[in-house]
C-alpha cells in the first residue's frame, strides 16, 4: 500500500488487482501474444472504454486472491495466477490507486463471457492501441517487454 500525503493529511490508496490474461493460441486461434481486453459497463464510471479485468482488493484477500475473485466475477471463469508482473500508481480523475499486474492463463476448457462487463475479446497489444483503453501506459510497458 502507499500512503499518500496531501499536506493536510494521510490516506492509504485501494489496492486494484488487475489480471493480463495471455490467451493460449490453440483454443481460441489468435496471434501469440493476445490477451484478453474487457469493455466496461453503459452505467460505469468512464462508461464502454476497454481495460483488463480486475477490480479492488479487500481488506481480508492477497492481491493474487483478488484478481482470481474479480476475473470470476466478470467474466465467470477461474484463471491460473502466474506471477506479478507490475505495480503502478495510478492518479485518476476519481482518485488514486495502487495497480497491481497480475499475469495470468486461462486454464483448459475455460471459456470466458462477460458476466460483469459489457463485452470483451482477445487482441494483440498492437490492436489494443486502436480500443478506447483506460491504460495505454501497461500497454506500452507490455508491448516493450514481451516484444510484441
Amino acid at each position: 500500500m502507499s500512503v499518500m500525503d496531501d499536506g493536510e493529511s494521510f490516506h492509504i490508496a485501494p489496492s486494484v488487482a488487475v489480471a493480463i490474461i495471455f490467451e493460449q493460441p490453440h483454443i481460441y486461434r489468435r496471434p501469440v501474444g493476445s490477451v484478453l481486453i474487457t469493455q466496461r459497463l453503459p452505467s460505469a464510471f468512464e462508461a464502454l472504454r476497454w481495460e483488463f479485468p480486475g477490480g479492488s482488493k479487500l481488506d481480508s484477500e492477497t492481491i493474487f486472491e483478488a484478481c482470481k475473485r474479480e476475473v470470476k466475477e466478470e467474466l465467470g471463469i477461474e484463471v491460473i495466477v502466474k506471477r506479478l508482473y507490475w505495480i503502478e500508481l495510478a492518479k485518476r480523475v476519481h482518485g488514486e490507486f495502487n495497480l497491481y499486474f497480475i499475469l495470468c492463463e486461462l486454464p483448459p476448457n475455460q471459456y470466458p463471457r462477460p458476466v460483469d462487463c459489457y463485452a470483451l475479446t482477445f487482441a494483440t497489444i498492437g490492436e489494443i492501441e486502436k480500443f478506447d483503453f483506460c491504460d495505454m501506459e501497461i500497454v506500452a510497458k507490455l508491448k516493450e517487454d514481451f516484444r510484441l
